[in-house]
């Protein structure tokens, strides 16, 4: 009781970001099957599109923690066979559309195997006139969000999400 279902945002980092995206897209090209629509999206290094290798899973698949092979463990374990990959339930870069879609920060770590998928839906939802603003953080990790420990600057990237996550919700 006293949910404001107006300013719901749906968010998260890595698979969580890739859920968020998707129950964003559900809401819209499937509304009867969801109780809220967000008005705002934050997502940190989602996987968008586990159908192909792009330049950036060739550079960063190996040695920056998040590796081609762990990425090729986790989609097997989720799809129930390959076609499954280009579902946009799977692959939200390969949804036919994106109407009604609402505002979204996307934030990328530079040495990423997601990068350029990330890169990729960014621009194909300000593409079709989506409210989407890019960080990029370009000596970060995949995961960067859990480094607190060992990169100082995370704090700080926080903080910046934060602040847009609160003035996300209190327009």
């Amino acid at each position: 009781e006293g949910l404001d279902l107006t300013r719901v945002a749906f968010g998260g980092d890595s698979v969580g970001a890739t859920l968020a995206t998707v129950l964003a897209l559900q809401s819209v090209l499937e509304p009867a099957t969801l109780a809220i629509k967000p008005c705002w999206q934050l997502l940190c290094y989602p996987v968008t599109d586990a159908s192909t290798n792009s330049p950036s899973t060739e550079l960063f698949g190996e040695g920056y923690l998040l590796e081609t092979e762990t990425l090729e463990w986790f989609y097997r374990h989720y799809a129930r066979e390959a076609a499954d990959r280009l579902d946009w339930r799977f692959s939200p870069l390969l949804a036919p559309g994106y109407p009604g879609m609402p505002p979204a920060l996307i934030a990328l770590a530079g040495h990423d195997p997601l990068l350029d998928e990330g890169r990729a839906y960014a621009r194909r939802l300000q593409e079709q006139g989506l409210a989407v603003e890019v960080i990029e953080y370009a000596g970060l990790i995949h995961d960067f969000l859990r480094l607190q420990s060992v990169v100082p600057d995370i704090d700080e990237v926080y903080g910046q999400l934060t602040q847009a996550l609160r003035a996300a919700l209190a327009a």
